[in-house]
């Protein structure tokens, strides 16, 4: 009872003080209000209540809104910001407070900055906080406030790396070159943020900037060989190569030599990928001509570590997709005896499991052709359907080996076509049987080798539907009978009225001037 009668008095004052003319509002000039006293914790909980003090936040007077925020940051304002609604409310303060009452609220946030920044509620709060400045020319106060040091520490957590990509976002264009030149001024600083499952996401921010983009790229390529590998670091990399296209070559040439033990790595070979699909025909050629003929490696060993690698298969794949001649006809060369040895293999053993490597010649079989030339395509076929359906015994469906075929026509209009000429059917019947009896045929249930089957059974004939027999008096009957009996009950009371009835409406007989005068 005690905390129910707390909150209805905070709300109570809450709505007293956004009441047009009150005496709350009154004493606001003074500095009397009570509104600093209001438990923010409660208020946030009445959506009402939150709508009126926007409104008193966008259209009050100066001395309302400097009430509001004084209250504001008066009290637990970490745990406001950190609320859902309490983040919402300033965030929409910010927009539409200026003088005091801004200084004010600025002066609360750069007090708990990081601890605000940090939590997923309220990172949304500096990042509109910064958006503010910016708009208000104040630069260097967002500068001076949000230092370098600091947007590195916030560049690693999971909710304020948000923030740093705000200021790429938001500062112009020589400030935030500056910004990005000091916060990636060091190699290890950069290698950090770069490897960090976080800062990836700043840095490809920073890719995305135009101001900074090749400033950051030059930075990038003096770590290329560390960044490829990684795990995290391969993703900025890939993020260069699709936004800067003239950058691949660069790229290759810190790489060269090293092409082909990246395309067989995990990460390497997402960048190799990424750059046969984004690079010009030259980088592609220069990708294509080492990973044909590495250091110390025959070309069609290479081909078959590359074909069936667990991850050199995606940039051999995409090789093979977008490579012109020559390059098309070496690739298909020196990959065809790896795929035909591979289905001769499979047929002579009558292997049943579909392995990885045999998945990968028939992925490449079906995009390309000519790597099944000189093969017995025939066996193949007859080997790859025995594979996929199975035989299946005559006996299990219920029908002999060896049944005489009897000629017989389809009824006229049953699968014949006007104009046609149809030749007659063999059907197979079973000894014993005639045409016109039921033959009962198995029905397969399930797929294949996990299948039964089921025989037909024949369709009963549907039997007669019984109907209810009725009386011997019709309808017409019965209501010939009710009338009759109400001109009765009618007679009978007139007459004890003393009037007169006339006797050709007894019955329900008698002429139409009779039957109005019963009416």
């Amino acid at each position: 009872l005690f905390a129910q009668a707390a909150y209805c008095s905070q709300i109570i004052l809450l709505y007293q003080f956004c009441q047009p003319d009150n005496m709350v509002a009154e004493e606001a000039e003074n500095g009397l209000s009570e509104l600093p006293h209001l438990d923010w914790t409660t208020a946030l909980e009445d959506a009402e209540g939150l709508s009126l003090l926007q409104e008193k936040l966008i259209d009050g007077r100066p001395q309302d809104r400097v009430a509001i925020v004084d209250s504001l940051v008066s009290t637990d304002f970490l745990s406001v910001c950190k609320s859902k609604a309490g983040s919402s409310f300033v965030q929409k303060s910010l927009e539409v407070i200026d003088g005091d009452a801004f200084l004010q609220l600025e002066t609360a946030i750069q007090k708990n900055l990081e601890e605000i920044a940090c939590s997923a509620q309220s990172t949304r709060i500096i990042q509109q906080w910064i958006a503010v400045k910016v708009a208000r020319d104040e630069v260097q106060a967002v500068r001076s406030v949000l230092t370098v040091e600091l947007a590195r520490k916030l560049a690693f957590d999971k909710s304020a790396f948000h923030v740093v990509n705000k200021v790429f976002e938001c500062l112009p264009g020589e400030d935030v070159e500056s910004f990005a030149s000091e916060m990636f001024s060091g190699q290890a600083e950069t290698k950090r943020i770069c490897q960090d499952q976080w800062g990836c996401c700043v840095a490809k921010k920073c890719l995305d900037t135009p101001a900074c983009r090749s400033k950051f790229s030059e930075r990038i390529l003096e770590l290329i060989s560390d960044l490829v590998e990684d795990q995290y670091g391969n993703y900025v990399v890939q993020h260069l190569v699709a936004r800067d296209q003239p950058f691949i070559w660069k790229i290759l040439e810190s790489l060269s030599g090293t092409l082909y033990n990246l395309a067989q790595q995990k990460f390497g070979s997402n960048v190799i990928e990424k750059c046969l699909v984004c690079g010009v025909p030259a980088d592609r050629i220069r990708i294509i001509n080492e990973l044909l003929s590495p250091v110390g490696v025959p070309p069609s060993q290479a081909v078959r570590t590359l074909m069936f690698g667990k991850y050199s298969n995606y940039p051999f794949q995409q090789a093979c997709n977008i490579a012109k001649e020559p390059q098309y006809g070496l690739l298909m060369t020196h990959a065809r005896p790896h795929v035909q040895d591979r289905f001769m293999a499979m047929m002579i053993a009558n292997q049943e499991s579909m392995t990885v490597e045999l998945r990968i010649c028939f992925r490449l079989a079906q995009q390309h052709p000519s790597l099944l030339e000189g093969l017995d395509m025939e066996q193949l076929q007859e080997w790859f359907t025995s594979w996929m359906w199975g035989s299946f015994p005559e006996e299990s469906f219920d029908m002999p080996n060896e049944a005489p075929l009897i000629e017989a026509e389809l009824p006229p209009g049953l699968g014949i076509i006007e104009g046609l000429q149809q030749e007659p059917i063999k059907i197979s019947i079973p000894p014993g049987k005639k045409p016109g009896d039921h033959i009962p045929l198995g029905r397969i249930v399930g797929c294949w080798p996990n299948y039964i089957v089921v025989p037909d059974e024949p369709i009963e004939e549907a039997k007669p539907r019984k109907t209810r027999k009725r009386g011997k008096a019709g309808g017409a009957q019965r209501r010939a009978r009710a009338e009759a009996k109400a001109e009765a009950e009618h007679r009978r009371s007139r007459q004890k009225a003393g009037a007169t009835v006339p006797t050709a409406a007894v019955g329900g007989g008698g002429s139409d001037s009779g039957k109005e005068n019963l009416a």
